[in-house]
């Protein structure tokens, strides 16, 4: 800037100046698109690696529902106590080849805080999404908060989606009618929604 400053006065007042060295420029610090293409995994590699998605939430959510409707089959028995004491691993291959690997993990107040979350949080390191599940009626409480910014610190760019279950238990109980237009339906259960 300063060297241009000075041509600038010397131009509009016919003055000579005594130009400054010019600074010396640093080397960039970026890659060329050829130096990033050239270290990337061929397509066909990246296409092998599964997709590995944890499952989060607090007990009796609904994750169980959730990983059969996922799978549209019933590999997660469905109980009406808490029964998921132990990450559970799912996987699901398509014909071509693509992997899902889905772990479930037990609900947060079931086991061992501590052991729970430092296992979660391995799992998290892993994950390419955290699925966070909590129930319609009842749907953020401060354990789970708690829970995502102790994953957050250790994972920091971990997409998560949170995902709301059991809106069939929303008033009105007796109206099923999915799909819901949860922006703006006008039906007493949209509303609800």
């Amino acid at each position: 800037m300063r060297n241009l400053c000075e041509q600038a006065i010397s131009l509009y007042t016919g003055t000579k100046i005594e130009l400054a060295t010019p600074p010396t420029l640093r080397q960039p610090k970026t890659q060329t698109l050829r130096d990033i293409l050239t270290k990337a995994e061929p397509p066909e590699k990246v296409e092998q690696k599964p997709v590995n998605i944890l499952l989060v939430g607090r007990t009796c959510v609904g994750s169980s529902s959730l990983i059969n409707t996922f799978f549209k089959s019933e590999l997660a028995v469905v109980y009406v106590s808490p029964s998921t004491d132990i990450i559970q691993n799912y996987h699901w291959t398509t014909d071509t080849g693509e992997t899902l690997n889905l772990c479930d993990t037990p609900g947060y107040e079931q086991v061992k805080p501590d052991d729970l979350r430092d296992l979660v949080i391995d799992y998290a390191t892993k994950a390419d999404l955290l699925l966070l599940v909590t129930p319609s009626l009842d749907p953020s409480l401060e354990m789970d908060v708690d829970f995502l910014k102790e994953i957050k610190a250790e994972v920091a760019d971990l997409p998560i989606i949170t995902i709301v279950t059991q809106v069939d238990k929303l008033r009105p109980i007796h109206e099923w009618q999915p799909p819901y237009n949860w922006k703006t339906g006008n039906k007493p259960k949209e509303i609800s929604i």
